[in-house]
This record gives structure tokens, sequence and C-alpha cells, in this order.
């Protein structure tokens, strides 16, 4: 952000890979302290329910952990994908109320022309 006009472009890329892999690490471990709160594992209580041995990779893969990663993968896809929605929604509601014409760039996927219900689709072969 600061650095685009003192950097060169692929240095300043590369900068920024050891700070998405440790937010993908620090992701992990809330995700696997999760886990264990809802599946305690990895560890061994004695009579008196003292902890007496801890096996700290039982702890953070217990079976939990790739349940609820994979939920929460699922979660993060669907919020970026409403978040980009809006984003394009509001960028074509600004253009019609400066009575700009929408363009195919606004809508970057799905179907390019809108559908004339379904005689457009009983038609589409003909």
């Amino acid at each position: 952000m600061y650095g685009w006009r003192r950097m060169a472009p692929w240095p300043h890329f590369w900068s920024g890979v050891p700070i998405v892999i440790s937010g993908i690490g620090g992701t992990f471990s809330v995700v696997a302290a999760n886990a264990w709160m809802n599946t305690p594992a990895g560890f061994t209580l004695d009579n008196a329910g003292k902890v007496v041995d801890v096996d700290p990779w039982g702890v953070i893969f217990n079976r939990a952990t790739s349940g609820v990663w994979v939920t929460f993968v699922a979660i993060v896809g669907v919020y970026a994908a409403v978040i980009t929605a809006t984003v394009l929604v509001l960028r074509a509601m600004a253009r019609r109320w400066r009575d700009e014409e929408i363009d195919e760039s606004d809508v970057p996927y799905g179907p390019r022309e809108p559908l004339r219900g379904p005689a457009a689709v009983t038609n589409a072969g003909s």
C-alpha cells in the first residue's frame, strides 16, 4: 500500500507471503482450540483428576478439528461470495442512480442477458 513506488513489484508481492502463512496458521490455531473445547483430547488424568500426560499433537489434531476446519472454510467462502455480490450490486446501483448505462463488466459472472421468463427456456433449442 505505502511501498508501491519504493519497491519492485515482485519483492513487494513476496513480502506479503509470510503474512498470509501466519494468518492461516493463526486461524488454524483458533479453530483447533475451539475443536478441543468441544471434544477435549490428547491428555491423561490421574485418579486425583490432575493432568499427568499431554500429547500436543493429540490436543491440536483431535477428532473434531477436521470437521470444524471444513465448516470454517465453507463459512469463509460463503462470506466472501456475499461480500463480492454486495460490492457488485452497489456498484451497479450507483451507476443506475447516476443514469449511466450498465454494461457487461458490472456482472462478471452468470448470464449476460436477462432471462425472458419460461419462453427463454422452452425456445432455447429452436
